[in-house]
Formats: structure tokens, sequence, C-alpha cells
């Protein structure tokens, strides 16, 4: 299907939806709130933030009233934990931001629909799988017009996981391997080739799309100075010729701003190293959380987080932290005496210790470099964790 009559077809839709549909069903959305299309084949958490994420290949239902996908080819083996990563990286965005991400989640195996390709291919001719695609992307519809409308701009994340041999995050722009292989990205041929082709041409920061693909504000280079390694960045430029690389698919391809409109797409494939254990997995999500708000906060005009209070002042229990993100100084004051407070850096190792005798302590912060941080509070019978960052 080209990308022509893949419009012409959303037209249709909406305006039979407009005709028909609508008038029945007419609600509204709650931000974090979970919506759901035929049979709940597909899960919808409606977002206040101008960050849409979809995890099109995590789902693990395997009804028998839809037949298992034989086409020629097809490939039906799942991205392990990609829907639990998802849900974690929204539930972080939250906790950092008080905004919700939107969230669209195929809840069905992929050897029943693949919706991260074309109906023909993805539901294999299956009527209640065809009805689950388009209830999919019609909810990713719904997420980019409420971004268009609220924010003008935004980025649709397309959430993937891979098993080659480098462990590493490899971001899609839909740029391929002989592309990025290029000194410099800067001419119109790779621009109008980009997944970002909106952002590159329009920023906060006058990035040129070298810049923002792999400069030391780019996703990638932001994703590797909180200690994850990633492809294209200013350590790993791009992908060698003999390297296994995506590139980019289905979804990035239509709801990136190649083609029209100010909602731009990135294609992450997750390594299994930061999908398969529980731990790590947490800990990566609040790690790429804190990036994409810093990503977004330096490129994307009209990027406001909806809770200012939220953001400044974190509230778990019986104590205060702020103000989020901070420079200099970090206030605690807990109303309870905990006793001793470390400080982490994302690998686990004890930076430094502070003693905590009353209600209120301030932490010198200036000496600390730019990255992600835990924070650990305890006394002699409890102990509270929190994710934090520092921001130069």
């Amino acid at each position: 299907m080209s990308s022509i009559e893949f419009q012409s077809m959303k037209l249709l839709k909406t305006l039979f939806l407009c005709l028909f549909i609508v008038p029945l069903h007419a609600q509204t959305y709650i931000a974090g709130e979970s919506y759901f299309g035929i049979n709940e084949y597909t899960e919808y958490i409606h977002g206040n933030l101008p960050i849409i994420i979809s995890a099109p290949h995590g789902g693990d239902l395997k009804p028998n009233e839809i037949a298992d996908r034989d086409c020629l080819n097809c490939i039906i083996i799942n991205d392990s934990f990609t829907q639990e990563l998802s849900r974690e990286l929204a539930t972080a965005i939250f906790e950092i931001s008080g905004c919700h991400p939107h969230v669209i989640i195929n809840r069905l195996h992929r050897v029943k629909l693949d919706v991260n390709r074309e109906i023909i291919e993805g539901a294999n001719g299956d009527l209640l799988a065809e009805e689950a695609w388009h209830s999919y992307h019609d909810f990713i519809d719904q997420a980019q017009n409420f971004v268009s409308n609220n924010s003008g701009s935004g980025l649709f994340l397309d959430i993937h996981g891979h098993g080659h041999e480098i462990q590493r995050l490899e971001l899609g722009y839909l740029l391929s391997k002989s592309d990025l292989q290029n000194d410099n990205l800067n001419n119109n041929f790779f621009i109008n080739k980009s997944s970002i082709k909106s952002l590159a041409q329009n920023n906060l920061s006058s990035s040129n799309l070298e810049d923002l693909i792999r400069g030391p504000y780019g996703l990638g280079n932001i994703i590797y100075e909180s200690g994850f390694d990633a492809v294209p960045s200013i350590e790993d430029p791009y992908p060698n010729t003999s390297d296994d690389y995506f590139s980019g698919g289905y979804n990035t391809q239509q709801y990136g701003s190649r083609d029209q409109g100010r909602i731009d797409a990135i294609q992450i494939e997750c390594n299994r190293d930061v999908r398969f254990d529980e731990t790590t997995r947490k800990m990566f999500a609040d790690s790429l959380a804190i990036d994409l708000i810093e990503y977004m906060e330096t490129h994307y005009p009209n990027f406001t987080l909806c809770n200012v209070t939220a953001v400044n002042t974190i509230s778990i229990d019986d104590f205060n932290i702020y103000p989020l993100p901070f420079h200099e100084s970090l206030h605690i004051n807990s109303l309870k005496n905990f006793n001793k407070i470390n400080i982490y850096d994302i690998f686990g190792q004890l930076i430094t210790s502070y003693q905590f005798l009353g209600s209120n302590l301030i932490i010198d912060t200036a000496m600390y470099p730019k990255g992600n941080y835990i924070l650990e509070l305890s006394n002699h019978s409890s102990i509270k964790i929190k994710k934090m960052i520092i921001k130069i």
C-alpha cells in the first residue's frame, strides 16, 4: 500500500466515523485511562504530552477465533517484553513529569497479527485480525490528531526488540546503514528521506539533521551519556556494513514526518540486555523517560509539561525532594528522620553518602557531571529509592 493509498483510506475511514459511528460512541478521553478496541485486542492509553509510544510486537494473546498467519515469509516471533517496557516507560514519564504520553499496544501475538505491516500481510486475510489492525491504527490516528491540535508537533516512538549480536539500542530514522555511513547528513536527500524531517526543518536548538541524529543533543547521544549504548550516536555514529541494523518499518514510515505533518517518528530497537531482566528493564525505562523529556525540551517548540508542581517537587510517602530536574542543589525535607542518604550512578556504584539527622538537607550537586542517578534514603526500618536527573 502506497503512502497516498494509505492516506486516502484513512480519509475515507474518518468520514465514515464522522457520519455514522462517532455520534453513537462519542466519548471524552481521560489522560492515563485505558480504552480498548474489539475484544480488547488493542489498548489505547490516552495522554496529554506530545509523545506517542507504540508497542506493535509485544502482545501475548492467541485467540482461537483468529487464524494463525501463514503468509509467505511471515515473521511470527514476538519482540519479548516490549509491551512491558512500553508500559514502564509511560509510567516513568508520568512519575517524572506529572503527564501521560499516549500509548498504543497491540495485545495480540505476532502469530495472529502484525500491526507493523500493511494490512494484507499483517492480518493475513482474517477478518477479525483486520478489525484489530484497523483499531490499532485508528488509535494512533486519534493520538496524532490530539497532539497536532494541542501541541502542533510531537514525537512517535515505535518500540521493538532485536536479537542482534551487538548489544546496543538501534535508533531508526528511515536512513539505511549506507546513508548513516556518510560523513554529513545535511543535504536535502537525507532530510527528505528521514522520519524526523519536520524536526530537522524547525527546532528550538537550531540543530541540523546531522546534529539531531548523532550530535551532542541527538537522542542516541543523550541515551549513551545515560549509560546505554546506542547507534547512531557520537560514540557509535553508524552501523558497519556487516552489522545487523533496523532503520525503521511500516509504522515509522506512516506516522513520521517524512511524507507530511509535524509529528516525527523514531523506531527504537531494544537489545536483550535492557528487556529481559525486570530490574534492568525498569532502570532502563526510568533512564529513557528522563532522556526523552530532555530531548523534547531541547528541540520541540511548544513542549510543555502539564503539571509544573509535580515536576518541581517529587513526594514519596513522608519526604519531598526538589527541584527536579536540578542544577546546583537538591533540597530534601521529611517528616521522618532518614539517617542516611546514598547517591549511586546508573550502574549502581556508590558515589557519595550523607548523614541526614534533621528534617531538612541541602545537597550541593554542582560537582556532579551531567547524567542519571539513583537516590536512596534509609533509616533503621525502611528504604526509599528515587531516580533523578542532574542537568548542566
